[in-house]
């Protein structure tokens, strides 16, 4: 995982805030589970929401800890630890890493390790879910110089403890490694203040690749889906959800 300085919480949060159709997923997925972790879990945008009697989030990123437990108070167990090497000493219903967090697992090392921590805190019949943009046809198509790390392209505007920003973003892309690494530039717009950046390293996996990891766990019935509405999996698919059983 990264070893970067962490990307300031109120930046990130500002600017990313879920995908369409993932609380709803999430939701339907946790639907009559009595307790639930989630890997990853930020400002606990995503378990925030989810109604399930007992909530466990995990991050490395105090800040966005800070602001879950500003959003969610005392009813969610948050707790400062690693996905590739927490334990909490009992098990869930559902374990969930939503909005690309397996990315986040810079090598097959990392995330084996999760899986294993996975495998040792899922309950029997207990379901393992995740999602992440789709990259098969990006992987398959795009030339290197279609990432190009000198170029920084507008992508949105956000509001910052009061103050408008302009995001600006830049992407340096390896293909053969799988890994593209974004950098986030913040622009203040309504007076002078220097530009705040965060990054975000990336190694994006293939559903086969995915698949062959699930298993290879210990994972079962692992279904891969095409979208948050479970539709099935396509080259195009500009997002995939998976779901293994324990």
């Amino acid at each position: 995982m990264t070893t970067l300085p962490p990307y300031p919480a109120s930046f990130y949060a500002a600017l990313h805030t879920g995908t369409e159709g993932d609380l709803a997923f999430y939701r339907r997925a946790c639907a009559g589970a009595s307790s639930v972790l989630e890997l990853g879990c930020g400002d606990g945008r995503v378990l925030g929401i989810l109604d399930v009697p007992e909530r466990h989030g995990l991050d490395l990123h105090e800040g966005l800890l800070d602001t879950a437990r500003a959003r969610m108070g005392d009813d969610v167990h948050l707790h400062p630890m690693d996905m590739r090497t927490f334990d909490l000493g009992r098990t869930f219903d559902r374990i969930i890493l939503p909005f690309s967090g397996v990315y986040c697992l810079l090598c097959d090392d990392d995330l084996r390790a999760c899986l294993r921590q996975v495998c040792a805190h899922l309950s029997p019949g207990g379901a393992f879910v995740l999602d992440a943009y789709g990259a098969e046809a990006f992987h398959a198509d795009a030339e290197p110089e279609d990432v190009g790390d000198e170029d920084w392209n507008e992508l949105a505007v956000v509001e910052v403890d009061g103050h408008p920003y302009t995001v600006f973003e830049r992407s340096v892309w390896d293909p053969d490694a799988q890994r593209i690494d974004v950098t986030y530039r913040h622009v203040r717009l309504d007076g002078p203040a220097a530009a705040v950046d965060g990054v975000i390293e990336q190694r994006y996996l293939l559903r086969h690749q995915l698949r062959a990891h699930l298993l290879e766990a210990g994972l079962r019935e692992v279904e891969v889906f095409g979208g948050f509405d479970e539709r099935p999996p396509s080259r195009d698919a500009e997002h995939w959800v998976a779901r293994a059983w324990g």
